[in-house]
C-alpha cells in the first residue's frame, strides 16, 4: 500500500546522492561535494 506522505527532504536528497555513487558518477576514494554545492543541487538549505 502506497503511503501519501511525503518524501522528506533529508531522504530525497540521500537517495539522489545514492543514485549518482551508483551511477558511477563518483568513483571509490572521490569526495563528495561540499554542504554549500549539495544546497545548490538539490534546492534546499542546511535549516
Amino acid at each position: 500500500m502506497a503511503s501519501d506522505k511525503p518524501i522528506p527532504f533529508h531522504a530525497q536528497v540521500y537517495e539522489a546522492i545514492e543514485a549518482i555513487i551508483r551511477s558511477g558518477d563518483l568513483q571509490p576514494g572521490d569526495q563528495l561535494p561540499g554542504e554549500p554545492r549539495l544546497c545548490d543541487l538539490f534546492g534546499v538549505s542546511r535549516t
